[in-house]
């Protein structure tokens, strides 16, 4: 039986277990924190936050379902669990969509 929304439209709280973390270099000093949660053969997702700052959510994965998605979280270039030697040091926009291919190259991911 697929999981199913409580009364606050979200899935349960066994959807925040992440079964996969990886930490990528990327250029400049800057070390990525990816997550993936969900199902590895479920439609890939990739959540990016907002900003300035912040990271991913801890309960943004119940907002999917998990036995249909593959969510990817990625914390930015200097936020959330991703480590920099300098926060603004290689930090454009170019760069986040060359860490999102690099992401997407090392995760399998054809689109």
């Amino acid at each position: 039986m697929p999981p199913s929304k409580g009364s606050a439209g979200l899935y349960p709280k066994s959807a925040c277990k992440s079964y996969s973390r990886h930490h990528i270099p990327a250029t400049h000093g800057h070390t990525l924190c990816v997550r993936e949660f969900g199902s590895y053969a479920g439609v890939p997702v990739l959540y990016l936050h907002g900003g300035p700052g912040g990271g991913t959510p801890p309960t943004l994965p119940r907002l999917f379902d998990p036995d249909d998605v593959r969510l990817i979280t990625l914390d930015q270039r200097g936020c959330g669990e991703s480590t920099c030697i300098d926060r603004l040091a290689g930090n454009e926009l170019d760069d986040l969509i060359n860490d999102i291919e690099l992401v997407r190259t090392l995760l399998h991911i054809d689109r």
